[in-house]
């Protein structure tokens, strides 16, 4: 490979453009703005044993409870009771 090609090859991948076939890595500032963009958290409600219990986010009602955030997004999507007792809803 000639050294012209090298640096074309050098000046994409820390640039602005990607080679084709090349997988660039994100800069500090794109996953920053990765992160700004994501969605609003939505408030979900466990729901059991005359007992109702508001939690700001899946992610920490799943550390709360000690259940996964992709049993607990089943959960919320098909409404069955959970094997700890709870079931759940989104807040409205």
């Amino acid at each position: 490979m000639s050294e012209e090609t090298k640096q074309k090859i050098s000046m994409k991948l820390k640039g602005h453009e990607g080679v084709a076939g090349v997988r660039r890595k994100r800069t500090f500032e794109e996953k920053n703005k990765a992160r700004e963009v994501s969605p609003p958290k939505k408030q979900i409600v466990a729901i059991g044993n005359n007992e109702q219990f508001v939690f700001e986010s899946v992610k920490y009602a799943s550390q709360q409870l000690n259940i996964s955030r992709a049993s607990l997004i089943n959960h919320l999507n098909n409404g069955k009771q959970h094997s700890i007792g709870y079931s759940f809803k989104y807040c409205n």
